[in-house]
Order: structure tokens, then C-alpha cells, then sequence
């Protein structure tokens, strides 16, 4: 089966010529990939590329990431879509991991890998995600010892660092949300996978090394914004009025970090100006769900101290 694999790059430097150095070294071969540049100018838009098999694409704005991704799976040709950080670096055996993958897993529509952090080899930072009731949502075993690598089991959602996406199924769910540029895009791409009746595996032999960026002010505001918008578009009815004063008790909560409560703040009041915007984006997205809401709320995590813990 033929890959594509997409890489968007906004001013990663060295990083984007280490990672696509990785990606050539692939035991699997049957793959293009594609370079979508966000005006990056630190000179990494003129990255040399390892052989025919890449190409890129310079975009004339900065569409975010979630935007860079969905441009250049339009162009795609392949019928599975790799995405991949420029700030991660994967293992030569990652692709072939991880398409001998979806000969066990047929009724999945994507796949996440195992990263580890590239500082220090010997922890992880994190093997897909997981979605609280109250809608909030974290790495899997981030942090955590590499001999604590979880087996090959089901998750909520993959991290677009580094996922495997069956292109049919991505495009059936209209892609990711550019709305949401990036920080969430992932697990909300996943959550409407999941309404869709897909399932979502994390391969822990498909090993990633990860060179994760740090917190900024920007980040925070979209990913608390970003969260709100995932549990309101994707929550279904019978699940979302129940639980909606859990996800706003745990904002709340996330308020008492006093280093960035302002930023939460101006996030969860910009959400709220918009919320008539937002009931419209969640009825269109009901609509269209196909999985029960018994079957979303088996893959929600129900444990109070797993939510609390993670605010």
C-alpha cells in the first residue's frame, strides 16, 4: 500500500533536515512525502531534500498547522496519511511498524506511535491520547519510564506528532479543524473518527523520538479554547448535558494555576463570546455521528482521580 507522508514546518531549523533524514532511512519504501512550509523564515524552506520521493510546498500564509495538514493530504496520493512533526524523528522501522499494523487492526482509521523523549531516551512523552468525561484530555504514560510502555491497545485518540490515518476515512471526517490551527486538533480530529464508528490503536513498537517544544502563553490559550470546542462539537446530546458542569467545574480549576490564569481566562471568555458560532459547528457535527453513545462513553475515562489529577 502506497504512504503519504505529510510534514508542515513553520521555522523548525535543523530539526526539519534530522527529521526527514529519518524518513528517508525507512525500511518501508513505498511512500511519498510532502513538506508543507508555513513562510517559515528561518531558511529551513530551503531544507535540501533527501531524493525524489519529497517535495515541498511553500505556502504564500501561515495556515497552521491543522490547515498545512489538510492542504497537502488534498494533494495526497496515498492511501494511508502519515503525519509527522518536523520536531520528531522516527525510527527506521516506524512505517513498516506501523502498516503491518493495519493488517491486524482493519476497522481502525488511525494509529499512534510511541514517543520518547529525544532529550532523555529513556522516557517517554507520551503513546496517544486519552478524553476525560469532563473533556479534558493528556498524553498517555507521558513522563513515564520507557519500561513502562504500555502494550498495543486502544486510545482515544493519536498525537498528530506522529500518526498513521487511513486517508478515506480522514477525508470522510473533512480532515482537522483548522479552526483550531494546532493543540487539540488531534484529539478532536479523533473524537469525530470515533463518531463515525472508527476505532483508534496505539502500536508501541512504532517508536518515535521526540524534541517537544516548550508551553508559551499561545499555546495555553488554544489548547484551553481548543478543549472547550472538542467537548461541545463532539459530545453526544445524552452525554454532554450530564457532564457539562464537570467541564466546567475542572475550567475552573485550571483557573487556580495563577502562572497562566489570565491566558485560561482570556481563552474561556473569548469561547463564550462565540457560542453561538460554536452550538451551530456542534449540531452540524451530531448530525453526522454514527457510533451510539454507549460506544463513545466506553472509550471516555470515568475515573475522578484520573480527571482531577490531569486539570
Amino acid at each position: 500500500m502506497f504512504v503519504s507522508i505529510i510534514i508542515v514546518n513553520d521555522n523548525s531549523g535543523d530539526r526539519l533536515k534530522r527529521c526527514l533524514t529519518c524518513l528517508a532511512a525507512q525500511t518501508y519504501i513505498n511512500f511519498e512525502a510532502i513538506v508543507f512550509d508555513n513562510t517559515s523564515t528561518d531558511g529551513s524552506d530551503c531544507t535540501p531534500l533527501p531524493d525524489q520521493r519529497f517535495r515541498m510546498i511553500k505556502s504564500s500564509e501561515n495556515i497552521g498547522s491543522a490547515g498545512g495538514n489538510n492542504h497537502a493530504a488534498k494533494i495526497a496520493k496515498g492511501e494511508w496519511l502519515a503525519i509527522i512533526s518536523p520536531h520528531c524523528y522516527v525510527e527506521p522501522e516506524w512505517l513498516m511498524t506501523l502498516m503491518t499494523a493495519t493488517k491486524r487492526h482493519p476497522a481502525c482509521a488511525a494509529f499512534a506511535s510511541a514517543q520518547i523523549s529525544d532529550a532523555d531516551p529513556e522516557i517517554l512523552d507520551g503513546c496517544g491520547y486519552n478524553y476525560n468525561f469532563a473533556g479534558f484530555s493528556w498524553l498517555i504514560a507521558k513522563a513515564r519510564a520507557l519500561e513502562d510502555l504500555p502494550d498495543e491497545s486502544e486510545v482515544f485518540a493519536p498525537s498528530a506528532t506522529a500518526t498513521l490515518l487511513h486517508a478515506e476515512a480522514f477525508r470522510e471526517v473533512q480532515g482537522f479543524d483548522e479552526r483550531f490551527s494546532s493543540f487539540g486538533h488531534d484529539v478532536d480530529l479523533g473524537f469525530r473518527l470515533r463518531l463515525r464508528g472508527y476505532q483508534i490503536v496505539l502500536v508501541c513498537e512504532a517508536m518515535v523520538r521526540h524534541d517537544a517544544p516548550p508551553d508559551t502563553d499561545s499555546s495555553i490559550f488554544q489548547l484551553t479554547r481548543n478543549l472547550i470546542w472538542i467537548f461541545t462539537k463532539n459530545m453526544p446530546d445524552i452525554l454532554f448535558w450530564p457532564l457539562l458542569p464537570f467541564h466546567i467545574i475542572g475550567n475552573i480549576l485550571a483557573l487556580c494555576h495563577l502562572k497562566t490564569a489570565i491566558v485560561r481566562w482570556d481563552a474561556i471568555s473569548m469561547t463564550l463570546k462565540n457560542w453561538r458560532d460554536l452550538s451551530e459547528h456542534r449540531r452540524s457535527t451530531q448530525a453526522t455521528r454514527i457510533a451510539s453513545t454507549w460506544r463513545i462513553a466506553r472509550a471516555v475515562c470515568w475515573s475522578l482521580r484520573k480527571t482531577f489529577w490531569q486539570i
